[in-house]
């Protein structure tokens, strides 16, 4: 009877172990589907907050974008920026983005900590025209905690197969006749950024200024033409801007060309 009653512990665990993790596994999957469907159906606050529900208060990722010229870009994620990216397109009837989850690799569940691996294809849209396209690939870090499962780390990958014309849109703020800022809206691979751009004019007499950006650079405004450098070359190209919005309009051409081929202020 005492060789019983040690041994049924045992057997429990052997028995429950696989049940448990199983279990796990599936409420794992669950999420990441949920993920996909979250993406996609972002319009309101309410929307966002259960996207964000999904991973943990501390999460980071890692993100290595793959662009069709071969550039790549590396960047740190926090929850923080990721949810100013969402806010900048999801809360909009109009949301351009659209994710496919294709398949899930693996999900390994080891107690409290699970690893799991999962691509997609997600696509950008501007005017019924896909204007970015590529393939995502992800490896999550998910942690069980009283709210049940949760990412608390990724290494995302992303190739981009597809960039056409892509027009961002810009808000512009006049905080007086010598100083403006422009609210940019661009997109990198499967989400959106949002960036801030303020300019600064010294006026140099003769409807001749002097801009200096928030970038740190300067750039001469004559006559309506603004004097804007190559940034591989430093070839000198003179860009037709008659007004404050049209000066933005070139900045964020020079500022994001991967990104912003076209701009133009939101209406």
């Amino acid at each position: 009877m005492k060789i019983f009653s040690y041994l049924f512990p045992i057997l429990f665990i052997a028995i429950a172990g696989p049940s448990l993790a199983q279990e796990a596994e599936q409420e794992i999957r669950q999420i990441i589907q949920q993920r996909a469907k979250h993406i996609n159906s972002m319009r309101n606050p309410l929307d966002v907050k259960e996207y964000m529900d999904i991973f943990t208060p501390t999460y980071t990722a890692m993100r290595s974008d793959y662009l069709v010229d071969g550039t790549v870009n590396h960047s740190t994620v926090t929850k923080e920026s990721m949810q100013n990216r969402i806010n900048s397109y999801a809360l909009n009837e109009k949301n351009p983005l659209s994710y496919t989850l294709d398949k899930i690799n693996f999900i390994n569940v080891l107690g409290t900590t699970a690893v799991a691996n999962y691509t997609g294809n997600f696509e950008v849209r501007s005017n019924g025209a896909v204007t970015l396209g590529g393939f995502q690939n992800v490896t999550s870090t998910f942690v069980k905690t009283n709210q049940g499962w949760k990412i608390s780390r990724s290494h995302i990958t992303e190739v981009r197969t597809t960039m056409q014309q892509y027009t961002c849109k810009f808000q512009m703020f006049t905080q007086n006749k010598e100083s403006f800022m422009a609210k940019v809206s661009y997109p990198i691979g499967s989400s959106f950024e949002t960036d801030f751009l303020e300019v600064d004019l010294d006026d140099m007499g003769g409807n001749n200024y002097m801009l200096n950006t928030s970038k740190g650079d300067q750039f001469a405004w004559e006559n309506g033409t603004l004097k804007i450098p190559n940034a591989k070359t430093g070839v000198i190209r003179s860009a037709v801007a008659t007004s404050p919005p049209a000066v933005f309009r070139e900045l964020i051409k020079y500022y994001f060309p991967q990104n912003c081929p076209e701009a133009e202020l939101e209406k």
